[in-house]
């Protein structure tokens, strides 16, 4: 196997985690866990990403790591708007929250938008990976 198909063979190997945490932050939700819910989408998030950055051969050593790489070869680039970008930065920061905040503080609308942006970014990794 060559080079570039194991990058892609391990892009959607990601892909399949995305989906995975995407579907569970739609069960969470259902069952009214919010806050466990957000933290799956920002997984289903970072799998999406780390998908897209390993489908050109890099990987970042910890999760702010990734964030500039897919920042400086996506965004700065237009394969991604700011505007998801910046998105993707409210669900990163609500994860934080959600997980280790001591209160509750989501609802069932919060924890939706996150799915829905969890959703776009999945969609766009897909895209992404398949014209590679």
């Amino acid at each position: 196997m060559n080079k570039k198909n194991l990058q892609k063979n391990l892009a959607n190997d990601h892909l399949i985690r995305a989906e995975k945490s995407l579907r569970s932050a739609k069960i969470l939700l259902e069952q009214g866990l919010n806050e466990d819910s957000i933290s799956r989408s920002y997984y289903s998030i970072y799998h999406s990403i780390h998908g897209m950055l390993l489908s050109i051969g890099l990987t970042g050593k910890t999760h702010k790591g990734q964030m500039h790489l897919f920042y400086t070869h996506f965004v700065v680039t237009k394969e991604i708007t700011i505007e998801l970008n910046s998105k993707i930065n409210k669900v990163l920061n609500a994860r934080s929250d959600a997980d280790y905040g001591s209160i509750p503080i989501f609802n069932s609308d919060d924890a939706k938008e996150a799915i829905d942006i969890s959703t776009e970014m999945y969609d766009k990794a897909i895209e992404w990976i398949d014209r590679i």
